[in-house]
C-alpha cells in the first residue's frame, strides 16, 4: 500500500492483493509535459510515455480506481493550479478527489521540464510558460509540497522526473545562465516522501531505447520488483533509492558520461509497492511508439486544431495510438470537426471544408459556424430522474447542418440594432430586471429567496452573450442576417440543439455525469465567492470564477467544438412548447405545433443549478419574454 509503514506491511500486503477498500481511496495526479509552446523549449520526448506507464502502475499494481487518477498531458499553469491549488488555498482537484476523513494515499508523478528561479527556488514548467520568467509563470516546487502537506491524507508520495538546473538533454532552457543548484525542501509538507530524478545542477537523462526518462525507466523496474533486495515482497522508498543508485546512476555515467543521482527526501521506510500473491511477475509493456499524424485540408490556409490534446498542431507531430478530435476552420468556409483514428503507423487525414455562401469573404462580423454531420441519436431523459417533459426518450435522425460555435454576442446583436434601428426592451432597464445596453448598470430586481441574487453592479462587455432578447428578437436578428448575407440562417430546432450538445454522449452532460466538472465547460451557479449575505442554492461544487454572464469561448468546448453548451445563458430554439415528446418529429425538424405562444430554451445559464444544465433539460418562456439569463445561438441550413 502506498505510504504504508513497515510495521503493518504483512497485513497491508494481504489486503492490497485482495483489493482493499483503502486502495479504492487512493488518488493519483499524473503529469506528462512533452511539447512546450515556446519554440526555445525543447520537447521532453518521452514524457507522455512516462505518464502513461506510471498511470498503469498506480491502477494495475497499486489498485487505484482509474476514476481517481487525474491525468494531465501537456499541462498549462492554469491546469497545474487547478489540480494542486494556489498559494494559501490547496483545495484544487486533488483536494476534491481525496477521502475527507483522511484515508487516501496520494501519489503524484511529474515528467517534464523543471527550471530554477531566484534564490534557488525550483519550478515545474507548464507548457505555456516562458522559462526565463519562472517566478511569474512556473509552478513552485515548495508550493507543491506545501499544498500537498496541507491535505488530510494517510500518506503522500511524489515522483519528479525533472531537473532544476535550467538545462535539458537538448540544451539550456534559460538563456545566458549557468546551472543553478536547487535544494529540494519538503519542510512545508508534512509526511511527504519525495523521489527526484536528479540532484541540484544535474541533468535528468533519457533512455532512448526504452523511450522513457532514465529515472522513470529504472524506477518502474524497481517498483515492479527489481528493487526488492531483501525478498520480502515489498519495495520501500529506501530500497527504490538504492536500486536507482545501482542502475540509473551507472547508466547515466556509462551512456552519457554525466552524473545523475536520484534524490530521496522524507520517510525512507514508506512502502511504495507490494508484490501480488503470486509473485512480482513481469513488468507490463506500453503499446507501440507514437507515430506521425498529419492533416491535409482544403483550403490549405485552414487553421487546424486537435481539441483533445494540449500542444498546438503541426504536420507530422508524433501522437500515441488513439482517437483524436480534429477541427478545421477558415474564413469563408464552414468549420468542420471530425474524429480520426490513429494507429501505430503514420496517419494522413484529409478534410474538405464547404464554402459558406451565407458567410462571404470579408464578413468578419458573421457568427462563426461549425458543421454538424448528419446522424441519429437518442433524445430526452436517457438516465431517468428527469422531468416528464423530457419523455419519452426517442430515436431522432438529424440531417447535416451548421451551428454557431458561440452564443450570439452583444457586439453581434448591437451591429444589427445599429444597422436597422430595431427597438427592443433589451435596450433599457425594464421592470422584468433586464440589463441595459449601457456600459455599466445595476439590476433593480431584488434577491430571489433561496435561489439566487440579482443586485450587484455588472459590466456588459462586447464579447459576452447578448441577454434580454426575446424569441421574437432572435428571429428578427436571423432575418436580418439572411437579408445581409444570403439565406439559410435560423434558430436551431430542439432536436438539432440536443444532438449537437450531446456530441455523441448519452450522459447527463456532454462530458459525463459529474456535475463538479461543470465549471470546466461553462458558467454556472457554483462556489464562486458572492457578496456577503448572498448565496446560490444547490450549487455545483466547483468554481468557474464568474458571477454574471461572461465572455463566450472562455470555457472548454464539447467534442464538436461548441462552447457554452452548458451554462452562461439559456438559448432559444425554434420549437413551440409541448409538455412531452409524444408525437414530436423524428426527422430533426422544429415542432411547429403545440403552444406556439411559448417557445423552448435549452442549455441552462449562469444562475441555474446543475440539474437545469443537463443536455436533456427543457425550459419554456413566452416568445415575447426577456430575461437576464436568456440569449440564443444561430444555426444555418446546409445542403444534404
Amino acid at each position: 500500500m502506498i505510504g504504508a509503514r513497515r510495521t503493518g506491511a504483512t497485513l497491508l500486503a494481504l489486503a492490497f492483493v485482495g483489493g482493499a477498500a483503502a486502495s479504492e481511496l487512493g488518488v493519483a495526479v499524473i503529469v506528462g509535459n512533452k511539447e512546450y509552446a515556446d519554440d526555445r523549449v525543447p520537447e521532453v520526448s518521452y514524457a507522455h510515455n512516462d505518464a502513461e506507464a506510471f498511470k498503469r502502475f498506480v491502477t494495475g499494481r497499486l489498485g487505484f480506481d482509474a476514476d481517481n487518477v487525474i491525468d494531465l498531458r501537456d499541462a498549462t499553469k492554469s491546469q497545474l493550479e487547478t489540480a494542486f491549488g494556489v498559494k494559501g488555498n490547496p483545495e484544487g482537484l486533488l483536494w476534491r478527489y481525496i477521502d475527507p476523513s483522511g484515508g487516501s494515499d496520494v501519489v503524484v508523478f511529474y515528467s517534464g521540464h523543471g527550471v530554477p528561479g531566484k534564490a534557488g527556488r525550483g519550478y515545474l514548467l507548464p507548457v505555456d510558460s516562458n522559462p526565463d520568467t519562472a517566478e511569474l509563470n512556473g509552478y513552485p516546487i515548495d508550493l507543491l509540497y506545501e499544498n500537498l502537506g496541507g491535505l488530510p491524507t494517510r500518506s503522500t508520495t511524489v515522483f519528479l522526473d525533472a531537473c532544476f538546473s535550467g538545462g535539458s538533454p537538448r540544451g539550456m532552457l534559460i538563456r545566458s545562465a549557468s546551472p543553478v543548484y536547487v535544494e529540494a525542501d519538503v519542510s512545508g509538507g508534512a509526511d511527504l516522501t519525495v523521489l527526484t530524478a536528479a540532484s541540484g545542477a544535474q541533468l535528468a537523462s533519457w533512455d532512448e531505447e526504452a523511450r522513457h526518462g532514465l529515472f522513470t525507466e529504472h524506477l518502474l523496474a524497481g517498483l515492479y520488483g527489481a528493487a526488492d533486495a531483501d525478498g520480502d515482497g515489498q519495495v520501500t522508498a529506501r530500497e527504490a533509492k538504492l536500486h536507482l543508485d545501482r542502475t540509473m546512476t551507472r547508466a547515466a555515467r556509462r551512456e552519457f558520461g554525466r552524473v545523475q543521482d536520484a534524490g530521496l527526501h522524507g520517510d525512507e521506510s514508506v512502502v511504495l509497492s507490494i508484490s501480488p500473491a503470486d509473485g512480482w511477475g513481469s513488468r507490463p509493456t506500453l503499446g507501440p511508439p507514437p507515430a506521425a499524424f498529419t492533416v491535409l485540408v482544403e483550403p490549405p490556409e485552414a487553421r487546424i486544431r486537435i481539441l483533445n490534446i494540449g500542444p498546438p498542431y503541426h504536420a507530422g507531430m508524433e501522437l500515441a495510438a488513439g482517437s483524436y478530435q480534429v477541427e478545421a476552420s477558415a474564413e469563408g468556409y464552414v468549420a468542420k470537426m471530425e474524429t480520426v483514428s490513429h494507429g501505430p503507423a503514420p496517419t494522413v487525414h484529409r478534410m474538405r471544408l464547404s464554402r459558406a455562401e451565407d458567410r462571404p469573404r470579408g464578413c468578419a462580423w458573421c457568427p462563426e459556424l461549425v458543421e454538424i454531420p448528419a446522424g441519429q441519436f437518442r433524445m430526452g431523459d436517457l438516465a431517468g430522474g428527469g422531468e416528464a417533459n423530457e419523455r419519452p426518450a426517442r430515436l431522432v435522425r438529424v440531417p447535416r447542418f451548421a451551428l454557431a460555435r458561440y452564443e450570439t454576442t452583444v457586439r453581434q446583436f448591437r451591429r444589427f440594432v445599429m444597422a436597422t434601428g430595431y427597438r427592443t426592451d433589451a435596450e433599457r432597464d425594464g421592470e422584468n430586471g433586464c440589463w441595459t445596453r449601457e456600459i455599466t448598470t445595476r439590476n433593480k430586481r431584488e434577491e430571489t429567496p433561496g435561489r439566487s441574487w440579482r443586485s450587484l453592479e455588472y459590466r456588459i462587455e462586447e464579447d459576452q452573450p447578448v441577454v434580454c432578447v426575446s424569441w421574437n428578437d432572435a428571429r428578427a436578428y436571423v432575418g436580418w442576417l439572411n437579408e445581409e448575407t444570403g439565406g439559410g440562417w435560423r434558430l436551431p430546432s430542439e432536436a438539432e440543439w440536443e444532438y449537437a450538445a450531446r456530441a455523441g454522449s448519452e450522459t447527463l452532460y456532454h462530458f459525463g455525469d459529474d456535475a463538479s466538472r461543470l465549471c470546466e465547460y461553462g458558467n454556472v451557479a457554483d462556489t464562486t465567492e458572492l457578496p456577503s449575505g448572498h448565496h446560490w442554492a444547490n450549487k455545483a461544487e466547483c468554481a468557474d470564477g464568474a458571477v454574471y454572464p461572461t465572455r463566450v469561448g472562455r470555457y472548454r468546448p464539447n467534442a464538436l467544438g461548441l462552447h457554452d453548451i452548458h451554462g452562461n445563458v439559456w438559448e432559444w430554439t425554434a420549437d413551440c412548447w409541448n409538455g412531452s415528446y409524444e408525437g414530436a418529429p423524428a426527422d430533426g425538424s422544429a415542432w411547429e405545433s403545440g403552444d406556439c405562444s411559448r417557445r423552448v430554451l435549452r442549455g441552462g445559464s449562469w444562475d441555474y443549478e446543475p440539474r437545469y444544465l443537463r443536455s436533456a433539460t427543457r425550459l419554456r418562456n413566452s416568445s415575447a419574454d426577456r430575461s437576464n439569463y436568456g440569449g440564443f445561438r444561430v444555426a444555418r441550413t446546409l445542403a444534404p
